[in-house]
Formats: C-alpha cells, sequence, structure tokens
C-alpha cells in the first residue's frame, strides 16, 4: 500500500511540474546597481543615474541623511 501511495505522489509531482515548463519564459539577466553610505554626497547622483539606466533594479542603502552641512539641514531631502 506505501509503494502504491508513494508512486501516486511521485506521478502528482511531476503532473504538477508539467505546466510550469510547458509555459516557462526563456531565463533572463537581470542587472541590480546599488549605493551604500552616500552620507548626502549627492554630486555625482546624476552621474550614477546614466550608467544605471539600463538596470532592472536600482537599490540605496541608506546613511544618506548624515554627512554634509546641506544633507544635515534638509534632513536629506533633495530639492529639484
Amino acid at each position: 500500500m506505501k509503494k502504491v501511495l508513494s508512486l501516486l505522489l511521485v506521478l502528482m509531482l511531476l503532473l504538477s511540474i508539467l505546466p510550469t515548463a510547458a509555459f516557462a519564459e526563456e531565463a533572463k539577466d537581470i542587472t541590480i546597481y546599488f549605493t551604500n553610505d552616500v552620507h548626502g554626497a549627492y554630486e555625482n547622483y546624476a552621474y550614477a543615474a546614466e550608467i544605471m539606466k539600463d538596470g532592472d533594479f536600482i537599490v540605496d542603502a541608506g546613511d544618506n541623511i548624515q554627512g554634509s552641512v546641506a544633507t544635515s539641514l534638509t534632513d536629506g531631502q533633495c530639492s529639484t
């Protein structure tokens, strides 16, 4: 009885994978850019944005509201 149940479970597992494999898209590389410990040095952000514009994800890991006097006075808020 255990062998029949095991065989049935394996068969169900294989059948559940088939639709996923049939409709799967081709694998695609992704690009992740990140900044870290900026400390309010926003002067080069335009340059960084130009480099990172083709990325899939852009992540900032913090420390952007301390550092320069301008950053301390504006609490890290950028004016446009």
